[in-house]
């Protein structure tokens, strides 16, 4: 059999338009399964890292607790919003002197402003990156604080850039919210007192978690928070219901007695009393 001969017995195959469009029917099935599937494992990743960022912030605690007696002055009341004081306890910097602190360090932020604590990036939940307002590198960059014109040039430019006077724009945030009043006090009527801004270590009430608050609620899917305890150990508190982020939206969920849950304050209430 000579070549020619075997040249004409050689056939070339290929895909029918028909066997293309179902392996990429097929392909575009696997994608839309395994898409959402993947999205829901970064988050669970970022859940983790997030828990771990509290933990961090719950173990640095405990050492300011040993050398100041008691953990921090967390609830120092910087506005109102809706008449509730306290709503800026996610601040770690701020322009404004404060009498009893180490200025401008205040809240959480003293451990940072302090030295116990070297990395801030622990001080910004993974999953609020989108909000320029609570990312670490908005104020941060390369462990050190960004210059006061850069972090305003970089919120000016956000989507948020409008909301902001230029007394905002000099505030370092974090993106975990403070308990804003002791619970141990009987009256929380003077925020400035400050036995009323110190919390003991040992307690059984929730002292840090995920924001929660006005526009910006619906960390982690709108389905779980994270929460650091007085006693140091850390939670993830399951949302299904929506309540935690109905509060954070400024709406009262239907089936909490309104006579307890007024505002979104009252929502460390569900933290601490496990009625989430």
């Amino acid at each position: 059999m000579n070549e020619k001969h075997l040249a004409d017995k050689t056939f070339h195959y290929g895909f029918t338009l028909i066997e293309l469009l179902v392996v990429i029917s097929i392909i575009a099935i696997l994608m839309a399964i395994l898409i959402p599937a993947m999205g829901r494992a970064r988050e669970m990743a970022r859940k983790t890292v997030c828990l771990t960022n509290l933990k961090t912030l719950g173990d640095v605690s405990v050492m300011y607790a040993s050398d100041q007696k008691d953990l921090l002055p967390f609830n120092y009341s910087v506005g109102t919003s809706n008449g509730v004081p306290g709503y800026m306890n996610y601040t770690l910097k701020w322009h404004t002197d404060i009498p009893g602190y180490d200025t401008p360090w205040l809240n959480h932020g003293l451990l940072f402003g302090r030295g116990y604590l070297k990395e801030p990036e622990v001080y910004y939940c993974p999953t609020q990156k989108n909000d320029p307002r609570y990312a670490y590198e908005t104020h941060f960059v390369r462990g050190q604080l960004r210059p006061l014109a850069e972090r305003s040039a970089i919120l000016k430019a956000s989507r948020w850039g409008a909301e902001l006077s230029d007394d905002q724009l000099d505030r370092v945030r974090g993106s975990y919210i403070a308990r804003n009043f002791n619970p141990a006090l009987k009256t929380i009527s003077n925020y400035n007192d400050p036995e009323a801004r110190k919390i003991k270590y040992g307690g059984q009430y929730a002292y840090l978690a995920d924001r929660w608050t006005f526009g910006s609620s619906g960390v982690h899917d709108k389905q779980f928070y994270n929460v650091l305890y007085s006693d140091c150990h850390v939670a993830t508190i399951s949302d299904y219901l929506a309540r935690i982020s109905q509060l954070g939206e400024g709406i009262i969920p239907a089936d909490l007695d309104p006579t307890r849950f007024q505002t979104w304050s009252d929502g460390w209430r569900l933290f601490d009393q496990g009625e989430f």
